[in-house]
C-alpha cells in the first residue's frame, strides 16, 4: 500500500495516512467548505488597498453587466423571467452586440436618452466604451499582482498569454493603485452613462 505524507508537520511528526478514514477527514479538511466565523481584519489584519481596488473593479464591472442586461430586457420589452433566461447566459460580449443590434433596429421607432443631434455617434462611443470596460476588466481579473512594499503605491502587473496570432507572450509592467482606482472609477461611469441611457427608454417617438 502506498503511504501519503502530510505536510504541515515536522519530520518527527510525519502522518501516515492509509485507511479510508484518513483520506475521508483529508478531502473534508483541504477541499470542505470553509466556516470560519472571524471577521477580515481578524483574519488578516485591517484591508490593503490592493486587493481592496481589485474587489470594487469586479464589483463595478458586475453592476454594469447587469445593468446593460436589464437594457437588453427592457429594449425587448419583456418580463423579468423571460428576459432573465435570455440574457443570463450570454457573454457581457455578446450582450454588447445584442445592445447595438436592438438600438439600430428600434431607434426610428423609440426614444433613447442619447445626445440630441449627435444620436448615432453618442451610441457608437458607448458600445466602445463598454468593450473597453470588458478589456479593462479582463486585464485585471487574468493578471498576477506584486505590490512593492517599498514604494506601497507602485505595483507589478505581469501576465502570460499564449494565442494563436501572438504565440507566446509575457507581460510586465508597473502600474498604480491610483490606476487601478482610475480603470474602477471609469466602469462605474459607464454604468451610470447606461443608467442615463434607459431613461423614458422604449417610449414611441409619435407619442409626445
Amino acid at each position: 500500500m502506498t503511504e501519503r505524507r502530510v505536510s504541515g508537520y515536522s519530520l518527527n511528526d510525519i502522518v501516515l495516512m492509509n485507511t479510508r478514514k484518513d483520506f475521508d477527514e483529508y478531502v473534508k479538511s483541504v477541499f470542505g467548505a470553509v466556516t470560519e466565523t472571524a471577521t477580515y481584519e481578524e483574519r488578516v489584519g485591517p484591508p490593503e488597498e490592493l486587493p481592496a481596488v481589485i474587489g470594487l473593479i469586479a464589483m463595478k464591472f458586475s453592476q454594469l453587466e447587469d445593468t446593460l442586461s436589464e437594457t437588453i430586457i427592457k429594449m425587448l420589452q419583456l418580463d423579468d423571467d423571460r428576459g432573465h433566461i435570455m440574457t443570463s447566459e450570454l457573454s457581457f460580449k455578446v450582450k454588447v452586440n445584442i445592445f447595438f443590434s436592438l438600438y439600430q433596429n428600434l431607434k426610428g421607432t423609440y426614444l433613447f436618452n442619447t445626445f440630441p443631434d449627435f444620436e448615432d455617434e453618442y451610441f457608437r462611443e458607448l458600445c466602445k466604451a463598454l468593450n473597453r470596460c470588458e478589456e479593462l476588466r479582463n486585464q485585471v481579473m487574468h493578471s498576477t499582482f506584486v505590490q512593492n512594499y517599498l514604494t506601497k503605491t507602485k505595483v507589478i502587473r505581469q501576465k502570460i498569454t499564449a494565442k494563436q496570432i501572438t504565440g507566446l507572450k509575457k507581460v510586465s509592467e508597473e502600474t498604480t493603485i491610483v490606476n487601478l482606482f482610475n480603470i474602477a472609477d471609469y466602469i462605474g461611469g459607464v454604468d451610470f452613462e447606461m443608467e442615463q441611457f434607459g431613461i423614458d427608454m422604449m417610449t414611441k417617438k409619435d407619442s409626445r
